[in-house]
C-alpha cells in the first residue's frame, strides 16, 4: 500500500525517505526523541517505519536501493493496515528532513502542489497545502512536520497497482 520510501519521503527521498510505525513496534534501536540532536535521520525512520510495519503484521515489500512499499498481510484490511500505518507515524514523528535553504524548500512547495493536484484529478481526497510562507519555514528547519501530499492517500488506494499508477503519474521530480 504505502510508498514507505516514497513519498515526501520519495518526494522527499525521490529526496530522502517515506515512512510509517505502529504503536508498541518501536525497535529499541529505533528510538524518537525530542532534542534536535535525538531526531531520527530519514533513514532511520524509514527503519523504523518498516519494522513497526512488518511486526504488526502488514507485508513489506523490498524494492531496492532502501526503498520499499507495503501491502495488507494476509487477512488485514486496507483500513487495518491505514489504521496501523498512521499509529506507526505518530509513534515515529515527523519524517525528519535536513536543513536546507528558502529556496529549495519552495522548489519541494511547488512541486508539492503540482502532486496534490494530480491526485485530486484522479479521485484522491488530499489535505489542503499551508501557505508557502508557512510549508517553506517548515521545511527550511529540517525538523519534518511538513505538509505532504500523499498523507492520507495511501489509505484511499484499492490496491498495490493503483498506488504505483498514482506515484508514476503524480510525483514531480525536483530539480536540485
Amino acid at each position: 500500500m504505502t510508498t514507505a520510501d516514497r513519498h515526501p519521503g520519495l518526494l522527499l527521498v525521490a529526496a530522502a525517505v517515506l515512512v510509517v510505525a505502529a504503536g508498541g513496534c518501536r525497535d529499541d534501536a529505533v528510538s524518537t526523541s525530542s532534542t534536535a540532536e535525538d531526531q531520527l535521520t530519514a533513514r532511520e525512520w524509514g527503519e523504523g517505519l518498516k519494522l513497526c510495519l512488518e511486526r504488526a503484521g502488514v507485508t513489506v515489500i523490498e524494492e531496492g536501493a532502501g526503498s520499499f512499499s507495503y501491502d495488507p498481510g494476509p487477512g488485514m484490511s486496507r483500513q487495518a493496515m491505514g489504521e496501523i500505518e498512521a499509529e506507526c507515524r505518530q509513534d515515529l514523528g515527523p519524517l525528519p528532513a535536513p536543513p536546507t535553504d528558502a529556496a529549495t524548500a519552495r522548489k519541494y512547495y511547488v512541486a508539492y502542489v503540482e502532486t496534490a493536484e494530480c491526485l485530486e484529478k484522479l479521485g484522491y481526497a488530499v489535505t489542503q497545502p499551508p501557505s508557502v510562507e508557512v510549508f517553506t519555514d517548515q521545511f527550511a528547519e529540517g525538523t519534518g512536520g511538513f505538509w505532504d501530499p500523499f498523507e492520507g492517500v495511501y489509505e484511499q488506494f484499492p490496491s498495490v497497482e493503483a498506488q504505483t499508477e498514482a506515484e508514476q503519474q503524480c510525483m514531480v521530480e525536483i530539480e536540485q
